[in-house]
């Protein structure tokens, strides 16, 4: 009799409901605010008022207690110091290592399933060991894939062969792989990646934006990102100097930090745009950054990678027209329909300012917002959360 219940349930794809998810990230918002974190807090505040505990694996960004509560019903637990992020403005490969080597703990902590964050590869290794002593199902979320060649660009030689075998090995560790867009997901098809792949794009809170007014600091681009080295803030910087020749006026807004932020500073400086070009931190707020963007006249964005590109969503939602890269690896690219929402760039600096050039003359003939309003639904953070919810509880 048990075993015809069984198999009758089997049969209804009937799973136990689970009551503690895990995720293992060694950044978190609002500690470190980029897209990623972004993603994560999004979602596990959501599923936090389903009823379910979530448990978020870290390091210790905060004072106080390893174990905390934040202001969402998050629980947050720090399973090893704070270590930088980031050495010579690359990631840390120490910091990678020995959070990695943190996630043992897991193994004496309740959950009944965990997803973890793919970037840094390492502590995918450790917990893929823990799920089998455990006898649990472990997931990852992509976020981008690499590839060989770019390994061999960011690391070069020796060092970059090897960065380009763990991320492979790293691929074929998860029971399910949660990809945060149809870029990123047939990038791991074409790196033969052929387990189970759940293509969850990440989301904005529209309704909220909307209510948003713009803010007093006016301009006419904005920047919003961390300031790293594919980013390419400088190639903006370049292309804010050329549009200067026939508008001095021209105000750029840079809203990020990172490892390249003295530089670009500089960059400024010997270029002569410190009255065009502002830098400012990431915002406590992230409506005064919806407050920003209503305030501009387009989004900049300047990567070569990107593995979805939600500041391009955020930035229609708020009624600005975008221009990106048309470089293969920015996933950013197809969001973009050109002279509805925005324009493609080659990536380099006097393409970016003719594209530029054209948003400024023609922004009225733009309807950012429009484009994107059919997709608004799937990218909806309640709708997002609710898919990655049912695919950790069923998985």
């Amino acid at each position: 009799g048990a075993r015809i219940l069984r198999e009758f349930l089997k049969q209804l794809k009937w799973r136990p409901r689970l009551e503690r998810i895990a995720f293992v990230s060694d950044s978190i918002w609002p500690y470190n605010k980029g897209g990623k974190e972004k993603r994560l807090d999004e979602i596990t505040k959501r599923i936090v008022k389903d009823g379910r505990q979530v448990d978020v694996y870290t390091m210790k960004w905060w004072d106080g207690p390893k174990h905390i509560i934040n202001p969402n019903g998050v629980h947050l637990h720090a399973i090893t110091k704070f270590r930088p992020l980031y050495k010579n403005d690359r990631r840390s490969i120490g910091e990678a290592v020995l959070f990695a080597l943190s996630c043992w703990k897991l193994i004496f902590r309740r959950f009944d399933t965990v997803d973890v964050d793919s970037m840094p590869f390492f502590p995918l290794f450790i917990v893929r060991i823990v799920c089998w002593l455990r006898r649990k199902k472990m997931n990852a979320t992509w976020h981008e894939v690499w590839g060989a060649a770019y390994w061999r660009k960011y690391l070069g030689g020796v060092s970059g062969l090897i960065g380009a075998l763990v991320e492979i090995m790293a691929l074929k560790t998860p029971d399910l792989i949660v990809s945060n867009s149809d870029h990123t997901t047939a990038r791991l098809r074409a790196v033969g990646i052929k387990k189970q792949i759940a293509t969850v794009p990440l989301g904005v809170d529209v309704d909220r934006i909307l209510t948003i007014p713009a803010h007093d600091f006016v301009s006419d681009i904005i920047f919003v990102g961390r300031l790293l080295e594919n980013k390419n803030v400088n190639m903006l910087i370049d292309a804010v100097s050329l549009v200067k020749a026939k508008m001095p006026d021209i105000r750029c807004l840079v809203v990020g930090e990172g490892p390249e932020r003295g530089r670009l500073e500089q960059q400024v400086q010997d270029l002569q745009l410190s009255d065009n070009i502002t830098f400012f931190n990431f915002v406590e707020d992230h409506d005064e950054l919806y407050s920003l963007m209503k305030a501009s006249k387009m989004l900049v964005q300047t990567s070569t990678r990107e593995g979805f590109g939600l500041v391009i969503v955020e930035a229609n939602a708020c009624g600005i027209p975008v221009v990106t890269t048309a470089h293969e690896h920015n996933a950013g690219r197809d969001l973009i329909v050109e002279g509805q929402n925005g324009y493609l760039t080659q990536p380099d600096a006097r393409s970016l300012a003719v594209q530029i050039r054209k948003i400024l003359k023609r922004s009225t003939l733009l309807k950012p917002a429009k484009t994107l309003e059919e997709q608004f639904g799937k990218y909806r953070w309640s709708e997002v959360a609710q898919e990655v919810e049912r695919i950790l509880a069923t998985s």
